[in-house]
């Protein structure tokens, strides 16, 4: 396999003499190369009068007299992502993956974003944001993002509002060049040991880490069976609760700053857990909102980056404006999630059309907007999603209801579609439409599940929706709504951790803001 550089620009100062620019990273074809011109704030692509020379790595440019001394010449490298990668399993950093692959995993992360943003037609302007700061090549040593002697990271690139993790997380290299030993201790010391992966022995519990930088991250490995004990000052761990690890168990660990470390994700060594009632085919990663890790929620660009990370269903929020179009948006004002304010159903489709709903996640998505129920609709034909989660929010009149089930008639997605509610007395207006959707009635406690279970079972085409810890804590009403012929769909799930206790108890349905592992 090969694996195209990662630096993807080279800009330059130009002035009238210089016709004769350089770049530095790997193409397959001379069509890889695009120039772009900027002047005054703004840039413009050079479609003609320049030649590539590959095998020199060289663009000439005869016109270089039309750029003057405060013009820069950006070589960009734009092509389609081919590269595949072969992992034992995709989900998460597994003993059973080679190590080895993830050096190319986070090579081609960089790049994935890149092909994502064009698509997106983001804009030339952020596709040329810093690009002093782009992730760094291999050091000479061969591990990204680390000095040479593996004590600490340099040349962070801060890509926290495109991928929604730290730039520590983005620059930390997962190949075992640089793994360290440590045993186990009341207290370890992981953020000062000089590796990517540390391999943790023996069997003393573990009580603290010792204070290290904010967003300092470290990924462990364990080598013997011990207990990691929670501490809300100190170790926040999944569940608020001690966690028992075993042989080959994976977590990662994120300083927040004066001895606290937070437990961003935990992956069970694969092999050990019993989960043996449900096939793969029938787990089912729902994009809640999207995946709004990775983009702003409810949006296209959400719905997309779910699409490309293989979520198998889409879920998101429908309110209708003044006006009367369904518009998805979880809020019912617009003050959270763009850069207007005021109540939904009192701005019209052009007023929310108009504000700006990506900025408020990151000035990467700038100009992104509110997008309709058809947009949403849209984006599930187009990328053959398994199934659509609409949660009907807000709306005008019950005729408003009826209204959204005629479009997804119209869409052909009756079949795929699950309306869902916290209002139960919401589903007679569908019932009286539509047969064919499913309907998810929402649950908030004990007595609701209950409620929601016996209206389900006496439907016999829904399912109920709970938040993932009240299951966990309630495991018997999955074993209950299953002898009632109901299926039951959990939210907001965070770890594969708890994927794994979920499909232990017979669930199978997990809402996600992001990709999460399914171990199997």
């Amino acid at each position: 396999m090969t694996v195209a550089s990662l630096v993807t620009k080279n800009i330059y100062v130009c002035n009238s003499a210089a016709y004769v620019f350089s770049y530095t990273f790997d193409i397959t074809a001379a069509s890889d190369v695009h120039l772009y011109q900027i002047y005054g704030g703004s840039a413009t692509e050079v479609t003609a009068g320049f030649t590539v020379d590959t095998g020199n790595k060289a663009v000439t440019y005869p016109a270089a007299a039309n750029f003057g001394a405060d013009y820069q010449l950006v070589i960009s490298r734009e092509c389609s992502l081919t590269q595949e990668l072969d992992l034992v399993n995709q989900g998460g950093f597994f003993a059973e993956v080679h190590e080895a692959e993830f050096d190319k995993l986070t090579m081609l992360a960089q790049q994935q974003q890149e092909q994502i943003s064009r698509v997106f037609k983001l804009g030339i302007s952020t596709d040329l944001t810093s690009v002093s700061t782009e992730f760094p090549p291999p050091l000479a040593n061969g591990v990204p993002g680390w000095n040479s002697s593996g004590t600490a990271l340099e040349n962070k690139t801060d890509l926290s509002g495109v991928f929604g993790v730290s730039a520590v997380q983005q620059a930390i290299d997962f190949s075992t060049g640089k793994a360290v030993t440590l045993a186990s201790a009341a207290e370890m010391a992981i953020g000062a040991a000089g590796g990517n992966v540390i391999f943790v022995t023996g069997t003393e519990s573990i009580g603290a880490f010792a204070a290290a930088a904010a967003g300092t991250t470290r990924k462990l490995r364990f080598g013997a069976a011990l207990t990691i004990l929670y501490d809300a000052a100190s170790l926040i761990l999944p569940g608020k609760a001690d966690l028992f690890v075993r042989v080959g168990d994976m977590a990662e660990f994120i300083s927040l700053g004066g001895g606290c470390w937070f437990c961003s994700d935990f992956q069970p060594a694969r092999g050990y857990a019993s989960v043996k009632a449900w096939p793969l085919g029938a787990v089912e990663i729902i994009a809640h909102r999207g995946f709004a890790v990775y983009a702003p929620e409810n949006t296209v660009v959400a719905w997309e980056q779910a699409i490309f990370y293989e979520a198998d269903s889409l879920e998101g929020d429908v309110q209708f404006s003044s006006d009367g179009t369904a518009v998805m948006i979880h809020d019912l004002t617009v003050d959270r999630t763009t850069d207007g304010t005021g109540n939904v159903a009192e701005l019209t489709l052009a007023e929310l059309k108009a504000l700006d709903a990506g900025s408020f996640y990151s000035p990467v998505f700038a100009g992104v907007t509110i997008p309709t129920f058809e947009d949403f609709l849209g984006c599930a034909l187009k990328g053959r999603v398994r199934r659509i989660y609409p949660e009907i929010k807000g709306y005008r009149t019950t005729a408003d209801i009826i209204a959204l089930v005629d479009l997804v008639a119209a869409y052909s997605l009756e079949a795929k579609c699950t309306f869902q509610s916290a209002n139960f007395g919401d589903f007679d207006y569908v019932r009286a439409v539509s047969e064919k959707v499913e309907i998810g009635f929402l649950a908030e406690d004990l007595a609701g599940f209950y409620t929601a279970l016996e209206l389900a079972a006496a439907d016999g085409n829904a399912v109920v929706l709970a938040e993932y810890g009240f299951v966990l804590a309630n495991p018997l009403v999955v074993s209950a709504a299953r002898s009632s012929g109901v299926d039951v769909a959990v939210w907001t799930v965070e770890y594969s951790h708890y994927i794994q206790q979920l499909l232990a108890i017979g669930v199978t349905r997990f809402i996600a803001d992001k990709r999460i592992g399914v171990l199997l």
